[in-house]
């Protein structure tokens, strides 16, 4: 994550600031109070789709464990070694 090192007011909606960032030089970039309201907007909507994505994987592989549980299916104790099958 970058941390600013210095913000300055450009005018009544709009400030420049400077960032560092271990793995690259500093940074000066302009921004609009407006952009930042938009982005802060869309990265919570991109963030609500990927947390929607993972709870439905978390929910898919629930049920193969609970499909794994009705069937016997179970892990192996940690140091057995795997039956072999012909």
């Amino acid at each position: 994550m970058n941390t600013i090192i210095k913000a300055t007011k450009i005018s009544d909606n709009e400030m420049e600031v400077t960032t560092t960032s271990p793995a690259s030089p500093d940074v000066t970039n302009q921004y609009t109070y407006e952009f930042l309201q938009a982005q802060l907007v869309s990265i919570q909507a991109q963030k609500d789709r990927d947390d929607a994505a993972r709870d439905d994987e978390l929910a898919e592989v629930n049920a193969l464990i609970a499909q794994a549980d009705q069937l016997g299916v179970a892990a192996l104790p940690i140091n057995a070694e795997p039956p072999i099958t012909p």
